[in-house]
């Protein structure tokens, strides 16, 4: 090879190594996650030199993660009067964008295919009021783009919308900006018991939703003790289990705000205990088929500023789990 040669080859080298180096650069980008024209940023938190378990896989006795470190930055939108809005309408533009920006998918999945409760519990969100979820209506998503990682967790409770955003990345890595959009479906609003009209049936609320509220149940004030009944809800919930031995069911209890969290989450508990007993020795429903748990007060349907809504957030919801 000629020294003429020889130096045209070494510049075409140096261009490539130069362009691949703008693309490099380019791809690190700023990119802009659109969020629904109402949300209102409610939390933000950044934290150097952390690692964070990105979930990259549903609840199969524990979710798979895989570590990834740098700086961890927590942000939580609230979306006021989301009722007209599903949770994969919020979640379906920002999906869009980060595969726009070369994000590749770790993990996309809905509350049952997730694991529900399970998953939910397994994975780090942020506390009550800021971030909130049903256990029976929220969607996940993991992605990463070389060394930069996030997880978006997006629910709705009653009228109320949350995003939480998860981001992790080496310094210098910047953390996606956000943008309101009017590209979303208008809001109209609701009360609490519209919401809970909507599915029309116990079966049909766990075949769609993966959930049902049994809502003619009835506890004393403060007390776990289940008022003899009959109720309409846990015939119709025993009918399903007994149609198919297979199926599982978590018996979720929650209460209102009043009072202390641990007080809380030991009533719903209670309550949601003494509705599983109630299955089984007065519906012949077979125990291996239930399991229950209690929240309190973190999943909540409506605000609890008013009795109307205090009194739709006390309840005992069924989740269909994973047939395993």
């Amino acid at each position: 090879m000629t020294g003429r040669a020889i130096i045209a080859a070494r510049l075409a080298l140096i261009l490539a190594l130069l362009v691949g180096g703008v693309t490099s650069l380019h791809a690190q980008e700023a990119y802009v996650l659109p969020l629904p024209k109402q949300s209102r940023l409610a939390l933000e938190i950044t934290a150097p030199g952390e690692s964070y378990a990105l979930p990259i896989g549903p609840f199969a006795g524990s979710v798979p993660t895989d570590e990834v470190s740098g700086t961890l930055t927590t942000r939580v939108w609230r979306i006021a009067q989301a009722q007209g809005l599903t949770t994969e309408q919020i979640i379906a533009p920002l999906r869009a964008r980060l595969k726009d920006a070369g994000f590749q998918e770790r993990l996309s999945c809905a509350d049952l295919v997730c694991g529900g409760f399970d998953f939910r519990f397994a994975i780090p969100v942020v506390p009550a009021p800021e971030m909130q979820v049903d256990i029976g209506n929220f969607r996940f998503l993991a992605a990463q783009r070389g060394d930069e990682a996030l997880s978006l967790l997006v629910s709705r409770t009653g009228t109320l919308g949350f995003v939480q955003l998860m981001h992790i990345a080496p310094p210098g890595v910047g953390v996606p900006k956000s943008s309101l959009t009017a590209d979303m479906p208008s809001a109209t609003p609701t009360t609490p018991s519209e919401t809970a009209a909507q599915p029309r049936s116990i079966e049909e609320a766990l075949q769609t939703r993966g959930s049902a509220v049994l809502r003619d149940l009835s506890f004393e004030s403060g007390k776990s003790t289940l008022s003899p009944g009959p109720y309409a809800s846990l015939t119709a919930l025993a009918a399903f289990l007994r149609a198919e031995p297979t199926r599982r069911i978590a018996l979720v209890g929650h209460t209102d705000a009043t009072g202390s969290l641990e007080g809380n989450i030991a009533l719903s508990e209670r309550r949601a205990a003494a509705v599983l007993e109630r299955l089984v020795s007065g519906h012949g429903v077979l125990r291996a088929q239930l399991e229950s748990r209690g929240v309190g007060y973190l999943a909540p349907l409506a605000a609890n500023a008013t009795e109307a809504g205090r009194e739709a957030n006390r309840r005992v919801e069924a989740v269909l789990l994973a047939t395993k």
